[in-house]
């Protein structure tokens, strides 16, 4: 079963913004906080305490904070005809961004990949990059979506390239 994502769109002069972002189908950091405290208030007051019960909930404590702070927010692409290409991921406590300028983008096209012993399909842009020299940048790695979402984006994308 795949994850919620909500698919944004919006196209202006010159510009096209597409946003992925997750669902609330997930831990936020709020959720996360509730959850280690209830535990935590559970492991002090039981009535024979033990460092054995101690150890497996502090594992899920860790799992459960790791998974809040370093799962992805949102991914955009926001595309400047003439100007370039940017991609963002948002985190819980920070942001990621990377600028391709618009002449050195060469193609942009769904990609077939393995990703964790499955098949996934990848938004690619293929860059040119010095003396012939390209490089594959993949984008929406961390939301993956399905090949229907990834198919609409596409065509959002060449749409905007050709008018």
């Amino acid at each position: 079963m795949g994850k919620l994502i909500s698919i944004q769109v919006e196209k202006s002069l010159g510009c096209l913004s597409v946003a992925l972002s997750h669902n609330a189908e997930r831990f936020s950091l709020k959720q996360t906080a509730v959850v280690m405290g209830f535990l935590c208030f559970l492991i002090v007051n039981l009535p024979s305490f033990s460092p054995l019960y101690a150890v497996p909930l502090l594992i899920v404590l860790a799992w459960l904070l790791c998974k809040a702070l370093l799962s992805v927010r949102e991914e955009n692409l926001l595309i400047v005809k003439g100007l370039g290409y940017q991609t963002c991921s948002k985190f819980a406590f920070r942001k990621t961004a990377l600028y391709i300028p618009y002449e050195q983008v060469q193609k942009v096209f769904i990609n077939e990949v393995i990703l964790r012993h499955k098949v996934v399909h990848v938004l690619s842009l293929i860059v040119h990059e010095g003396s012939n020299q390209q490089k594959l940048i993949p984008l929406f790695t961390e939301t993956l979506p399905k090949l229907h979402c990834l198919e609409m984006i596409y065509r959002h994308i060449k749409h905007f390239e050709n008018s």
